[in-house]
């Protein structure tokens, strides 16, 4: 989309990081406090391993940025509600789960004419 650029990442594994790095042209860190802390990023995808959904989307949000992260939103609920505290404190916006809408085969449907999918 012409009104998102991709800034940053972080990844722990030094390999995926230099990927990144090389493929998107973009700053690649260690650890996603330093995404998080960056001025010129409104806005943090979080497709980290569920047990870490709670830690990263509260340092975003704690950080000033809108939150999105991928399905669950987070392990427990005590763990949403506190996601979603620090999301109103913060008055930043939070988006759960992912779409598929963009691809392909969700955009040109081939639906049969007599409109009865198989």
């Amino acid at each position: 989309h012409p009104g998102i650029r991709i800034v940053a990442a972080a990844d722990p594994q030094p390999d995926p990081r230099a990927a990144f790095a090389r493929d998107f042209g973009a700053a690649a860190f260690e650890d996603a406090r330093q995404v998080c802390e960056r001025t010129d990023i409104e806005a943090v995808y979080i497709a980290t391993p569920h047990q870490f959904h709670r830690e990263h989307a509260i340092l975003a949000a704690e950080c000033g940025k809108h939150v999105v992260v991928e399905k669950p939103l987070a392990l427990t609920l005590a763990d949403c509600d506190a996601i979603v505290e620090a999301v109103d404190r913060n008055k930043v916006h939070l988006i759960v789960g992912h779409t598929h809408g963009f691809d392909p085969a969700v955009r040109e449907p081939k639906i049969p004419k007599d409109g009865f999918a198989r």
